[in-house]
């Protein structure tokens, strides 16, 4: 055998026993609870992270089965998210150097993302990509019972420091958005009981929106086809505090039969219906306490 054979294949079974040995030896505990310590940090000490099930996947990977996140309110605990499988892979430097920086995609039934997470000394890297997501599967969504399937991208850069110099785009087309049938709880003391009514069904809704110098501006926000036609567009101004959000939001929307008998209040607006068929609307002020007009006539909320 040619000497130049015997040194490759000497190399090449070097690489194989250093791969074998490190995959055998991976620290995987460590970067289990990495990622559950890194997670919790980025929520706040009101939330939790669980893990069902861990098990390594090639060298950093880690396949994660029955993930959820959990938030502390008082002696109760509610669970925000949940998926049935989630696929984590870090970077070697994340590992060595505490750099967080991994690859994700989770399931859950036919719901899907993937994408990366990269935290910086300013705050956070984020990109997905959503498949058939379907927001419901948010437990603070459980008084709504609404199903979606989203598909699109997310791309943000947040700086935590300075929030002005954060930036981000979506562009997310919103397929068949459903509310089902209960008690729909607008505010403390005003509810009402709504049939199955449909937010909108098929292509033609999205939501396009670019995060640039402390404001998120919402290109278009469309629901179409459904029993709730929206077209509106404007800014959200962000702040330290979510609730502190203001909002400048314009546009029009209209509504089927269905959701007029469903919600007598719109009586109250009728005078405001344009020839189309459609009510200007406009959404001002804070995310925690806003000011809805339709046409003329300012919403009691």
């Amino acid at each position: 055998m040619p000497k130049a054979l015997k040194y490759i294949g000497y190399f090449l079974l070097f690489i194989f026993s250093f791969l074998f040995f490190l995959y055998w030896t991976f620290p995987y505990d460590v970067l289990k609870d990495r990622m559950i310590n890194t997670a919790a940090q980025q929520l706040g000490s009101d939330y939790d992270v669980r893990i069902g099930d861990f098990s390594p996947s090639f060298f950093t990977g880690a396949s994660l089965k029955q993930v959820k996140i959990l938030k502390h309110e008082g002696d109760n605990v509610k669970t925000l998210w949940s998926a049935a499988k989630v696929k984590i892979r870090a970077s070697i430097g994340s590992i060595l150097f505490g750099k967080t920086n991994v690859k994700f995609s989770a399931k859950n039934q036919k719901s899907s993302i993937s994408g990366n997470f990269k935290k910086t000394d300013e705050g956070f890297n984020f990109t997905g990509s959503f498949s058939n997501f379907n927001i419901g599967d948010f437990g603070f969504l459980d008084n709504l019972k609404l199903t979606s399937a989203i598909d699109g991208d997310v791309k943000l850069n947040i700086n935590k420091r300075q929030m002005l110099q954060s930036s981000g785009t979506a562009d997310l087309e919103l397929s068949d958005i459903k509310l089902a049938a209960g008690d729909l709880n607008l505010s403390e003391g005003f509810s009402f009981n709504i049939p199955e009514l449909f937010l909108s069904k098929g292509s033609g809704s999205v939501l396009q929106f670019e995060l640039s110098k402390g404001a998120v501006r919402i290109k278009q926000l469309k629901l179409a086809d459904g029993d709730l036609k929206l077209d509106v567009s404007g800014d959200i101004f962000i702040s330290s505090i979510f609730k502190n959000y203001r909002m400048n939001l314009k546009g029009t929307f209209s509504v089927t039969p269905k959701m007029e008998q469903a919600m007598p209040f719109l009586f109250m607006v009728e005078k405001q219906r344009q020839p189309d068929g459609t009510y200007p609307i406009s959404i001002t002020g804070r995310i925690g306490q806003p000011s809805i007009k339709i046409g003329d006539f300012t919403l009691p909320i």
